[in-house]
C-alpha cells in the first residue's frame, strides 16, 4: 500500500528497520519522559513481528517522520506505537497513518479499532477525538489507572 499526501507518502515498514527503531526510540524516551516506567505499555519492534502487526511509515523526501502499528487482537484491532516527529507535527502526517491502519483494520474484518494514549498526551487525546475515537473504560490488559487513557472507534 503506498499513498501520498501533501509532500510526503505513507507505506508499509518493518518494525525492525534500523529508521524505525529509531523512532520508537524517541517515542519511548517521550513517553518515559512523562510517565513512570511501570505506565508505559513499550512494545517493542521484535513483539511488534511476533504479534504480526502491519506498520506504516511516513515519507517526507524520503526521509523516514512518523511511524504507526495496528495489530490483530480477538475481536478488535489495535492501534500501537503512533509517533510523528516533532518538526513534522500539525502537517496531517498523523491523520494519514492513522487512516492508512483503520483501512488494514477494516480489511482484516474488523468492526472496532482501540488504543492506548496517555492522560498528558493532550494534542494526542484532541487528534483521536478529532479522528472520531471516543473514550472507553476497559480493554485488553490494561489496567484502570489515572494515567491511561482507552478509546476505540467503529469502523
Amino acid at each position: 500500500m503506498k499513498t501520498t499526501g501533501l509532500s510526503f507518502s505513507i507505506s508499509k515498514v518493518s518494525p525492525l528497520d534500523q529508521g524505525v527503531q529509531k523512532l520508537i526510540d524517541e517515542l519511548n524516551t517521550f513517553n518515559l519522559s512523562l510517565y513512570p516506567a511501570q505506565y508505559c505499555h513499550l512494545e517493542s519492534s521484535e513483539e511488534l513481528v511476533r504479534n504480526q502487526a502491519s506498520m506504516l511509515g511516513a515519507f517526507w523526501e524520503e526521509q523516514l517522520v512518523g511511524i504507526g502499528a495496528v495489530k490483530q487482537l480477538p475481536g478488535y484491532a489495535e492501534v500501537k506505537r503512533m509517533f510523528v516527529k516533532e518538526l513534522y507535527r500539525g502537517k496531517g502526517v498523523a491523520a494519514q497513518i492513522l487512516h492508512g491502519l483503520e483501512e488494514i483494520a477494516r480489511k482484516q474484518g474488523n468492526v472496532f479499532i482501540r488504543l492506548e494514549t496517555g492522560s498528558k498526551h493532550d494534542a494526542a487525546l484532541k487528534f483521536y477525538q478529532k479522528s472520531g475515537y471516543y473514550r472507553i473504560r476497559k480493554f485488553g490488559d490494561y489496567p484502570i489507572n489515572e494515567v491511561s487513557l482507552l478509546m476505540e472507534k467503529k469502523l
